[in-house]
């Protein structure tokens, strides 16, 4: 094989990865740390941790990237940001990891693992500030736990932007309009999110794995699933005789419960899908029409 033959494998070969560069280049500026002092602390060369960087991981392992999140304090950004399940996750699902012959849990697995991690931090949060008085979570008290303070304003397009205890939302709907309550309620949600979280920006709606992680954790947190249950059942049991397809189905449920809630539509409609009533409709559909 000719070196312009290798050259090109080698290129070929190398598995761009622009987040995860981002990401440890943004944390290891933000400790103040040189590539050469923190490639040393993990064990690579500062020529692996700049392609690193730069989105190449070729011939960086995962126990490399396990150093890197150690090192950097990333409690594991990094490993999620590189779709690895951090070791202590794997341990707990170690009877799955034998089962797949001892191969890493990655992809799929990482954000179902994830999923089940913001949950928790939702339904946490909701039990905080839980009461059976209230059909809607209430933000303001958690923000306040959480030293949070969120400014509200109107602008052309939609953003959240955070500074040290601060997060200012500007959102592009007139105070008027129902569209704007809900939207007010998710991004606080989300701002609060992220500042649990630890982040220090927010894209949104543009999406990464930080974005993944607040919006996750802002839907479990509006509609935990004591209050969706709830008001699912509420809504359910009060046209029981003729079924839910009689009032509108799936999309009357939806609309119901994310008024009742104060949260957006798309948010209600993952949720319920989640706790399985837009499949237990679209049973009774079918039982209807037999």
């Amino acid at each position: 094989m000719s070196r312009e033959q290798r050259r090109r494998r080698r290129k070929s070969s190398a598995q761009p990865d622009e987040e995860l560069g981002l990401l440890i280049r943004m944390l290891r500026r933000d400790a103040m740390q040189r590539q050469a002092d923190l490639a040393a602390a993990a064990g690579i060369s500062a020529s692996q941790l700049s392609r690193l960087e730069l989105g190449r991981r070729t011939g960086v392992s995962i126990d490399v990237l396990i150093a890197l999140d150690t090192e950097l304090g990333a409690q594991g950004r990094v490993l999620a940001a590189a779709r690895i399940l951090p070791p202590s996750a794997a341990a707990l699902l170690s009877p799955l990891h034998r089962a797949l012959n001892g191969r890493r849990l990655v992809d799929r697995t990482v954000r179902a693992v994830a999923a089940v991690h913001h949950s928790a931090l939702g339904e946490q949060l909701w039990e905080r500030v839980g009461s059976a008085q209230y059909h809607r979570v209430q933000l303001a008290p958690l923000c306040r736990a959480a030293g949070l303070q969120v400014d509200m304003a109107d602008g052309p397009s939609l953003g959240v932007k955070l500074t040290k205890s601060r997060a200012l939302v500007t959102i592009p709907v007139q105070s008027a309009s129902p569209e704007r309550l809900p939207l007010e309620r998710f991004l606080i949600a989300h701002a609060l999110a992220h500042t649990l979280y630890g982040h220090s920006s927010c894209t949104y709606p543009r999406t990464n794995t930080d974005e993944d992680a607040a919006t996750a954790a802002a839907c479990y947190l509006l509609a935990p699933s004591e209050l969706l249950n709830r008001a699912a059942e509420d809504l359910r049991n009060r046209y029981s005789g003729d079924g839910m397809w009689s009032v509108g189905g799936a999309p009357a449920l939806a609309e119901a419960v994310a008024s009742r809630l104060g949260a957006p539509g798309w948010l209600t409609v993952r949720r319920l899908a989640e706790e399985g009533y837009l499949e237990t409709i679209a049973e009774e559909n079918c039982e209807r029409s037999d």
